[in-house]
């Protein structure tokens, strides 16, 4: 029997913070490890889930793609203000132990230090990008769902959205630097050796890669069903079935009690949103999955239909 070769698996990207580093983080190698070892889905149940169809046709799909992409372009943001921040740490990465007084000066050098800051510009262009991807899935998406082409909107949906997801992006390098201020405030009598230091940057470095991670997911699924919601209006549905990810896919409880009930865009259910005692549509809670089945009166059957249907049964 013939055996085709292997394909060379690619080299993962360099990561000029942990080089510069010059120290592993058993953190990035176990993610790194599955990276390597990760096969790609082909027809799995969650797949055949995801597409699976609802009496009202093929459930709307997730925009995975898009939340890819823009993972992607806010790690490579998030990379390149690490670094900075990690060149204003580098005269006392050279020392062997950090005593109280040099971590005192640290801290000092670091809460003044403003070169690692997320530039506006790029996190607007990011932004821009995120609501034009997504925008671009859901006018496909709600017309695959509603049979129709997707109504244009006439008015800007983005603006508050814009604004909040930005202010996420910008936060995010503020957030290591302030969690590194609070490492060096541990520092006691004894100091603290470099090595730990080093240690806890790299700690920092996977925290920050893993808080991208999460505001580009909810970045994408936050404008996703606002567009959704918006679309569905202006074509005149009103209602719409509640739709959870399925059973073992981390789906809220809340969530999970809602699924296939119908509701009114104007009248959001309790429990709809990040919390139990949270009213929501479905994408108002953070990081929320959900999808809303538009409820097309067209598509419904009438009074006499059911009755004949019912009696047919019977």
């Amino acid at each position: 029997m013939m055996h085709l070769a292997r394909a060379p698996r690619r080299p993962l990207p360099k990561n000029p913070l942990r080089e510069s580093l010059g120290v592993t983080a058993p953190l990035v190698e176990r993610l790194d490890a599955m990276r390597r070892n990760r096969r790609p889905e082909r027809g799995s149940a969650r797949t055949r889930r995801r597409r699976g169809a609802t009496r009202r046709g093929a459930a709307p799909r997730q925009p995975t793609g898009v939340i890819a992409a823009v993972t992607r372009e806010i790690e490579r943001l998030v990379r390149s203000t690490n670094v900075a921040l990690v060149e204003a740490m580098r005269p006392y990465l050279d020392l062997e132990v950090i005593d109280r007084a040099t971590a005192r000066e640290a801290r000092k050098r670091l809460v003044e230090f403003h070169g690692g800051q997320v530039p506006d510009a790029d996190a607007q262009r990011i932004i821009t990008r995120t609501f034009e991807l997504t925008d671009n899935f859901n006018r496909r998406d709600v017309a695959r769902s509603i049979g129709i082409a997707a109504p244009e909107l006439q008015t800007d949906v983005a603006d508050d959205w814009r604004r909040e997801h930005v202010a996420k992006i910008k936060h995010i390098a503020p957030e290591s630097r302030d969690r590194i201020v609070g490492y060096l405030e541990e520092v006691g009598e004894r100091g603290m050796r470099v090595e730990t230091l080093r240690k806890r940057l790299q700690e920092v470095e996977g925290m920050s890669y893993r808080r991208a991670r999460l505001v580009a997911r909810d970045s994408v699924l936050t404008v996703n069903a606002r567009l959704t919601r918006e679309r569905h209006k202006a074509a005149g549905i009103e209602e719409y079935e509640w739709l959870t990810m399925g059973a073992g896919m981390n789906v809220r409880d809340h969530h999970a009690a809602l699924n296939g009930k119908r509701f009114r865009y104007d009248d959001p259910p309790m429990g709809g949103g990040t919390g139990p005692n949270d009213r929501g549509n479905p994408g108002d809670g953070i990081g929320c999955r959900c999808q809303a089945i538009p409820v097309i009166p067209e598509f419904e059957p009438d009074e006499d239909e059911a009755v004949s249907s019912s009696e047919a049964q019977n």
